[in-house]
């Protein structure tokens, strides 16, 4: 069995990692590709805004956890950097979020957004998705 002094310097030595990735993630590429990945990395890291108003489904508690968010945040380069399964759908009522879905995939989108916001008034037609990077962020810095 693992004293808990042994275990606690394996938890720091993680979550150091973790915070380099993160730095690596967010300030590591000077690809025009990942520009837009990195505003949205700082945007988010940022923010006073509230994450459970805006983050993706599973993923509101990820800023609490340096481990947690570098894995978030890799999530999010592989979608805008690799195979685009990430869009930003401004509500009505209750703002921007960010959707781990392809901006094409609505009924997904829908599915979503009616477990997010559920309510008595009809989801459709009350949000709009795009994949406006500079958009969502002035969304969530206002």
């Amino acid at each position: 069995m693992m004293p808990l002094d042994e275990q606690a310097q394996k938890w720091r030595d993680a979550n150091e990692e973790a915070i380099k990735n993160i730095a690596r993630l967010v300030y590591g590429s000077k690809e025009d590709y990942e520009q837009e990945f990195q505003q949205l990395a700082l945007a988010i890291t940022n923010t006073d805004m509230n994450p459970w108003s805006f983050m993706p489904e599973g993923w509101e508690g990820v800023l609490g956890s340096a481990q947690r968010y570098e894995s978030f945040l890799t999530m999010v380069h592989h979608a805008m950097c690799d195979d685009g399964d990430i869009s930003f759908v401004e509500h009505q009522m209750h703002g921007s979020c960010i959707v781990m879905h392809n901006h094409h995939d609505t009924v997904l989108i829908a599915d979503q957004m009616k477990k997010r916001y559920p309510s008595r008034l009809p989801v459709e037609n009350s949000y709009t998705i795009h994949t406006d990077v500079h958009r969502f962020i002035k969304a969530i810095d206002e």
